[in-house]
């Protein structure tokens, strides 16, 4: 029966069709529940109702006993898998994935010895995986991944020899990795993250040579990296962050000759990054971060010609880092904040025409910043703020027409802001506590900027009318600078949550308009020259949570200090 476009439910009266073979109603806008009557058709082989809107429990279908394919998923199917599965000696794969069953699986489904694929994911079910999985020999893929599932992985899975997949991720599933599965000696894809899972990595991974995906994060193993685990040569992703892992990496991953991902971050590995890493000709994706790693970065890191994400970040490297940085011509995400690396930022970091993320920040980098920083013209974020480095900007920053994010606090920067005009996708700009000094260049055409961070520099100059356009200015903090002149009154138009202003050589009044700035939490106006009149529209502040204001007159009336103070 070939597919039909339509909706509505399906009618008693199918359970009629004794003679009919094969049913596909799969990808229409069925409803209803899938009627009793269907196990009549004692002749069916194949069942599609795949992606519907069908709902209540799956129909005994025990009695059709040449069914080879029955595909239900995608629907609202609930309750139990019925035991009565596990008659269908002639069946071949079954698909129950993103539905609502629920219950466990039933002991059952180990009689179905014909069977390759048994897919279940994304529903609600219980219990254990059934001890017996191993006696289905000619099983070629389980998946039963984002359940309720508890209990060990069984042993007895080694024993499948046919086994391509086993997907038991996102589940509850405790214990440890059991030996035996190292005898299932056809696996390519063995996904166990997001579980309960303890004890150690079996070093007997590596003697499975077609394993190709190995994915054990999120879950609570310890001990080290076993030596045999780099004996797998045919992984392509090799995923095992989020753990408890510590000892080293050794220098055998550069045995890893087809490996593509490789992920360890987030847990208690230390010791150094071995060069022989720089073997790995298709990596692409390193995740380091959040381990105990030390040492310098090996500059074969930077000729691995398919690189596009190095991600360092909270370890304690250090060293400098090499100018074949220029080399990684697909490098397009590159973390190494909060580390202990110094020297000055390579010029050959301006070769990289595919950096998009650049996060250097809380390092102990020095020097100035390459001219060559404009050369990256799809760089979107710019993060080197807590460092060391010195010098003016370069006016080549202003080349980064894709930036979104310029940080750059915390160092020793000097002289004044170059044009940044170009930027105009910024939406945080982050130069507090520099050096830099004059006047604060033309923003007008920065449209997107959200976070206005210069704080503690010596700007100078009036203060800039045109930040008042910019509509989708959240925070303003040019705290301890030199600005004069008068507040512009238009400023109460701004969505401010935040707006810090203190420290500066303001005078006048502060506006009326002040009253608009609803969303505000924060205000600081103090250490300035301000009038002591308050307007009467700062009523109109419901938002505000901690407020300082300067009244100067009013202060100097009260204490007779000629000392402009928050109050």
């Amino acid at each position: 029966m070939p597919n039909i476009l339509g909706s509505g439910s399906i009618p008693d009266s199918i359970g009629n069709l004794t003679s009919v073979s094969y049913i596909h109603f799969g990808n229409n806008m069925l409803s209803g529940t899938i009627p009793a009557t269907l196990a009549n058709l004692k002749t069916l082989t194949e069942v599609h109702f795949e992606n519907n809107f069908l709902v209540g429990s799956l129909p005994d279908l025990g009695q059709l006993t040449l069914l080879r394919r029955a595909y239900f998923a995608s629907n609202s199917l609930s309750g139990p898998i019925p035991s009565s599965i596990g008659q269908l000696s002639e069946l071949l794969d079954i698909n129950l994935s993103s539905n609502g069953l629920s219950g466990s699986i039933p002991d059952s489904i180990c009689n179905l010895q014909k069977l390759w694929y048994f897919f279940a994911f994304r529903n609600s079910l219980t219990g254990s995986i059934p001890s017996c999985t191993g006696n289905m020999t000619t099983l070629s893929q389980i998946q039963v991944f984002t359940n309720y599932l508890t209990g060990p992985i069984p042993d007895s899975i080694g024993q499948l020899n046919n086994l391509l997949m086993a997907h038991f991720a996102i589940n509850d599933i405790s214990g440890t990795i059991p030996e035996g599965l190292c005898n299932a000696t056809s696996l390519s894809y063995l996904y166990l993250y997001g579980n309960a899972l303890s004890g150690s990595i079996p070093g007997c991974i590596g003697q499975m040579t077609k394993l190709s995906d190995l994915e054990l994060f999120a879950n609570q193993l310890t001990g080290t990296i076993p030596a045999g685990l780099w004996n797998a040569r045919n992984l392509a992703y090799l995923i095992i962050s989020g753990n408890k892992l510590e000892g080293t990496i050794s220098d055998s991953l550069g045995n890893l000759s087809h490996l593509r991902t490789l992920q360890v971050s987030d847990n208690q590995l230390s010791g150094s990054i071995p060069s022989t890493i720089g073997k790995l000709d298709v990596l692409e994706t390193v995740y380091f971060y959040n381990n105990l790693f030390s040492g310098t970065l090996p500059e074969s890191v930077f000729t691995l010609p398919r690189l596009s994400i190095l991600a360092l970040y909270n370890n304690r490297f250090t060293g400098t880092l090499s100018p074949l940085i220029g080399q990684a011509q697909r490098l397009k995400n590159f973390q190494l904040y909060q580390n202990q690396f110094y020297g000055s930022i390579p010029a050959e970091i301006g070769q990289i025409s595919t950096l998009r993320y650049f996060y250097a920040h809380g390092n102990a980098f020095s020097g100035t910043i390459p001219d060559s920083i404009g050369n990256l013209g799809v760089l979107e974020q710019l993060y080197l703020s807590n460092n060391q480095l010195e010098g003016t900007i370069p006016a080549s920053i202003n080349n980064l027409s894709k930036l979104t994010v310029l940080h750059a606090g915390t160092n020793r920067f000097s002289g004044t802001l170059p044009d940044i005009s170009n930027l105009t996708d910024l939406s945080y700009l982050y130069l507090g506590y520099n050096g830099l000094e004059g006047a604060f260049p033309d923003i007008s055409n920065l449209l997107n900027l959200k976070y206005l961070l210069i704080y503690g520099n010596a700007f100078t100059g009036t203060f800039p009318n045109e930040w008042t356009t910019l509509t989708k200015m959240q925070q303003i903090s040019a705290s301890n600078n030199r600005f004069e002149g008068t507040i512009p009154n238009n400023i109460g138009n701004l969505p401010l949550t935040y707006l810090a202003i203190d420290q500066n050589l303001l005078t006048g009044t502060i506006p009326a308009s002040f009253g608009n700035l609803s969303a505000l939490q924060t205000l600081f106006l103090s250490t300035n020259k301000l009038s002591s009149t308050l307007p009467p529209e700062l009523g109109g502040m419901t938002a505000i949570g901690f407020l300082i204001l300067v009244a100067l007159i009013l202060f100097i009336a009260i204490y007779g200090y000629d000392n402009p103070i928050g109050c």
